[in-house]
């Protein structure tokens, strides 16, 4: 008798394709906050192995088409539990999904996989945004 056992492994991010990115969004001026592993190895985590990049946005519906435009001009497929998903959208008609995926994998098969997630008010993207800004400073003098 033979048991066939299959293990689902995300594939690996390219973390240089995935600070290119933030790079590309930052400089179109699109507001954002990165967390989850992703952030933890920006900030020198070395147990920290990321398989994707989860960023927080305002709940803003142009906002988040937006960004959803400008990540599918650069290749990128948007869905949302495996269902395509196509700006402009309602972030009220998506609020129990939790989060839109957008996943790119080049020519070489390496990945690059966002995770959108929305704060569920702007006072609450607000001050993530500044616990963000007070981590990073935190970081910058620990490394000096």
């Amino acid at each position: 008798e033979y048991a066939l056992i299959c293990r689902k492994e995300a594939l690996a991010l390219n973390t240089n394709s995935a600070m290119q990115l933030l790079a590309q969004l930052h400089g179109h001026g699109f507001a954002f906050v990165v967390y989850g592993s992703f952030a933890r190895w920006l900030h020198g985590d070395a147990t920290a192995s990321p398989s994707d990049i989860d960023i927080l946005c305002a709940p803003d519906d142009a906002s988040i088409s937006n960004l959803m435009r400008f990540l599918e001009s650069l290749g990128f497929r948007i869905e949302s539990w495996n269902a395509p998903v196509s700006p402009p959208v309602s972030i009220v008609t998506f609020a129990y999904r939790y989060y839109f995926r957008a996943r790119r994998v080049d020519a070489s098969g390496q990945a690059v996989q966002l995770d959108i997630a929305c704060a569920d008010t702007q006072r609450a993207f607000d001050e993530q945004v500044q616990l963000a800004h007070q981590s990073a400073s935190q970081t910058i003098r620990y490394r000096v």
